[in-house]
């Protein structure tokens, strides 16, 4: 059926191909065409079946070998990757490191060698010579020649000493002496695994292989209780608490020298904390804290630590008066500001704000170098605004302006206090610093929206847009690969580009337009910083559409006109929840461009009547789909204000329903900088931002439904009440145990 149809096929995809696509396909053979556009989806048996149907030459014999090697035809992708390896020289490595593996997969080792060797010899800055090298050393080893195998894997690990690929010729290595009868240096090496990489899945394969060894041989030494505490501390380090907690828990403390058992017994307190056992961890830290101690150097760390599990147990006077403690009784100490921050934090959320500004300027007075300095003055400055000082609160908001990190907060919200209290002249002058300095930024966003101000320097682009492809030296591979449709090893090439030279990467709208080709819009945004946007170069067309990609038009384009919502703040939300990745998945287990958790698209899923599974997710179609109905949804469920939906999409309904309650009579930009999760309040600032210069960018409408916003505070106090969140969790990259 699939022969008869493909003349009709290439007339439909002949329409379909972008033009940056068509530039680079072979333009004389519509089955390597269609070919192509089946390669992009990974459909690999219809990408064979087309390219049957092409020219006999060195490119159909190339797509054919590696669309065998994909679909594991060994027989079929060795055949063909033999005669491109000399037909095809422009790609040939690749044809020789996917001929080696099929070699290896027809049982015939030995043969597979000579195309690694030649790849290594003729294709010396190929993506593969690193794996060539590894496959090389497997080879030799799976053949019995452990000799040879053993100083391949050592070069291996010479070459590149950093990697998984490198532990495993450590441990290859380690098995390569076993053979040979170097018991004592296996055992070494399999140890050396087993310390110094606690989290790798290698270790469990170096414990087996002790284990296994212990049945031959009694020269296996027991780990000394500091190479198990050394173990315990690295599993600590890298958060593996439970790891950790086992190995400490089976040392028993006078089995360590002196010096180590302090560092034992706060280590383990912390990991009661890091789990949660809030009770153990009070009083191990009480322990550690009280005057009878007998490690009194770590008396104001467990000081500290007891505090924060004070706040988190909703002591909060309790927690404030021993973080107080700290900073007073032990001024000089490195947790001495931390602490008065925490207290500080814990005062404004129970609406304290008086002695929460105080705590906050002491800091700013005590210790001026402090990292907390210019949040502590960003505190000061927004309390002194919600209670209406706007004077003072102007000059304080001034004084953060040098700080680039909190220059263009600082300067908006300087502009509002200064409007506020009658200067608008003032606040216009320092508006226009912020247009400049971050043009797509969404303080600009507001300040434009609100005096109706054209932004000259976001340009009007089609939908989709093509970034022009200049025939840069260098480049030819990954245009033939683009090409070809095969946009994995296009990117295997790119990377391998990208190792070699990233200076050449940075700002290069060549390479922004390879990925841009290659639909890989991540890539492509990752080739510029926002900032290059200020720049007169970074002022191009093609840098926006890199950076504000329309990927996935035609889906984005359907699904909001189905369900009537706004597509420029659709694109917004995939630009901020997943960089345009349809494969993303979030630790907590959201997936592909809208980041839907599988639970939330059930429930979605049952208004559009989709089977979804969370394998589905990952496809653009099914995704864009239910992530435009439940974002709907959520417009619904707030009557369409755009800012409380979007922050219900980042951080749950619940909790924006809370905050709209709790602060009635702020103004949107207010309400926003309000918002008491750190990660939500920058997540409406990107999304709204980015709204706003997709629907510039593209001319999309603004179809979204309009609400009043809330009445101004002009003339009142708005003091935000207590927040419902324990402190810590506030106050973003703040973990001094991480230090430890």
């Amino acid at each position: 059926m699939f022969y008869r149809n493909i003349p009709f096929l290439i007339v439909i995809l002949l329409f379909s191909i972008s033009v940056s696509q068509a530039t680079l396909l072979p333009p004389d053979d519509q089955s390597l065409m269609l070919s192509a556009e089946r390669l992009k989806k990974k459909e690999f048996s219809d990408a064979r079946v087309a390219a049957l149907q092409a020219q006999p030459g060195p490119k159909r014999d190339f797509v054919l070998g590696v669309t065998a090697y994909h679909l594991k035809k060994w027989d079929e992708a060795e055949r063909y990757l033999e005669n491109s390896a000399y037909c095809f020289p422009l790609l040939g490595d690749f044809a020789l490191y996917y001929r080696a593996i099929s070699l290896s997969n027809l049982s015939r080792p030995v043969e597979a060698l000579a195309p690694l060797q030649r790849l290594t010899k003729d294709y010396p800055e190929s993506p593969f010579v690193r794996s060539a090298a590894l496959l090389s050393a497997d080879i030799l080893f799976q053949s019995g020649n452990f000799q040879n195998a053993l100083l391949s894997y050592q070069t291996f690990r010479s070459d590149y000493p950093s990697g998984n690929d490198s532990l495993k010729a450590l441990f290859q290595s380690a098995l390569c002496r076993e053979k040979l009868g170097d018991m004592d240096g296996a055992i070494r090496e399999l140890r050396r695994i087993w310390l110094a990489y606690p989290a790798k899945s290698i270790a469990a394969q170096a414990e087996a292989a002790l284990e296994r060894l212990r049945t031959v041989t009694e020269s296996i030494p027991p780990f000394t209780a500091d190479e198990l505490f050394s173990r315990g501390c690295t599993l600590f380090d890298q958060r593996h608490y439970k790891d950790a907690a086992a190995v400490f828990s089976s040392l028993p403390p006078d089995s360590l020298p002196e010096t180590l058992r302090g560092k034992l017994a706060f280590k383990t307190a912390m990991i009661q904390y890091r789990l949660k056992k809030n009770v153990e961890a009070e009083q191990s830290f009480a322990r550690l804290a009280s005057p009878e101690s007998p490690f009194p150097e770590f008396k104001v760390e467990a000081t500290y630590w007891r505090a924060q599990l004070l706040d988190r147990s909703g002591k909060d006077d309790e927690a404030v008066n021993t973080f107080l403690g700290v900073a007073l009784a032990y001024p000089e100490s490195s947790l001495a500001d931390e602490a008065l921050f925490q207290a500080a934090l814990i005062r404004k959320g129970q609406g304290s704000h008086r002695e929460a500004r105080a705590l906050f300027q002491m800091i700013i007075a005590n210790y001026p170098a402090s990292s907390h300095a210019p949040r502590a003055l960003w505190e000061s400055a927004w309390s002194l605004y919600l209670s209406g000082d706007f004077a003072e609160a102007a000059t304080t908001f001034a004084l953060l302006s040098n700080d680039p990190a909190w220059r263009e907060k600082a300067l908006y919200w300087q502009g509002r206090a200064l409007e506020t209290s009658g200067r608008k002249e003032a606040a216009l002058s320092v508006y226009s610093e912020i247009q400049r300095e971050n043009p797509a930024g969404f303080y600009t966003m507001n300040i434009e929206k609100k005096y109706d101000l054209q932004n000259t320097r976001v340009p009007a682009l089609s939908k989709p847009f093509t970034i022009p492809l200049p025939d840069l030296r260098g480049m030819e591979r990954t245009r033939a690969l683009i090409a070809l449709g095969l946009h994995e090893e296009a990117g295997k090439e790119l990377a391998a580009l990208k190792r070699r030279n990233s200076a050449s990467f940075r700002n290069s709208i060549g390479y922004a337009g390879l990925y841009h080709a290659m639909d890989d819009f991540r890539s492509a945004m990752g080739v510029f910083r926002q900032e290059y946007l200020v720049t007169d170069k970074g002022n191009s067309p093609s840098v926006w559409a890199a950076l504000y990609p329309a990927g996935f038009y035609e889906i984005v384009s359907r699904h909001t006109a189905n369900v009537g919502i706004d597509e420029g703040l659709t694109y917004a939300l995939i630009r901020a929840e997943s960089n345009f990745l349809p494969t993303a998945r979030s630790p907590v287990g959201a997936l592909g461009l809208m980041q839907l958790m599988p639970a939330t698209a059930r429930e979605t899923a049952r208004s559009t009547g989709d089977d979804v599974t969370s394998p589905k997710l990952i496809n653009p179609e099914v995704n864009i789909r239910i992530g435009t109905r439940h974002l709907k949804d959520l417009l619904i469920s707030f009557n369409g204000n755009i800012v409380s939906a979007v922050a219900a999409y980042n951080a749950g309904s619940t909790p924006v329903r809370r905050w709209r309650k709790r602060f009635p009579t702020l103004q949107e930009d207010e309400f926003i900088e309000n918002i008491p999760y750190p990660e939500t309040r920058e997540y409406v600032k990107k999304v709204l931002a980015s709204m706003e210069v997709y629907r510039r960018l593209y001319g999309l409408k603004d179809s979204a439904a309009k609400v009043t916003p809330p009445a101004s505070i002009q003339g009142n106090s708005a003091l935000p009440s207590p927040m419902e969140l324990p402190t810590n969790a506030l106050v973003p990259g703040i973990d001094p145990s991480q230090q430890l």
